[in-house]
């Protein structure tokens, strides 16, 4: 079921994990992200863009992240430079994507 307009960050988190469904999907690396391809980062972004209202996209963008970050086991300071070398390092798995989503998603309240 598709999140029209989003309003919560666990919203945000959910449709983020829906941009990345395979290995063709995901975008690790430094240059530009083929169509159709995201990291953690782009994704949330892309959802905050483009489902989330302007007066709430900062906050919602920024708390998404620093909840997706803390998932992976990331400190949140920094965590966007963080949850990009994290995503990038070759030995990352999709699962471990998904798995970081799936537990960002379960610590924030429907």
């Amino acid at each position: 079921m598709a999140i029209d307009h989003i309003t919560t960050t666990r919203d945000i988190l959910i449709a983020a994990k829906a941009l990345i469904p395979d290995e063709e999907h995901w975008w690790r690396g430094e240059s530009g992200a083929p169509p159709e391809c995201h990291c953690p980062l782009t994704a949330l972004w892309a959802v905050s863009i483009s489902r989330v209202s302007h007066d709430d996209r900062a906050k919602l963008r920024g708390h998404s992240r620093e909840v997706f970050a803390r998932a992976a086991g990331l400190d949140t300071p920094e965590s966007t430079l963080k949850v990009a070398a994290w995503s990038d390092d070759p030995n990352r798995t999709l699962a471990e994507v998904h798995a970081a989503f799936d537990r960002a998603i379960a610590s924030v309240s429907p």
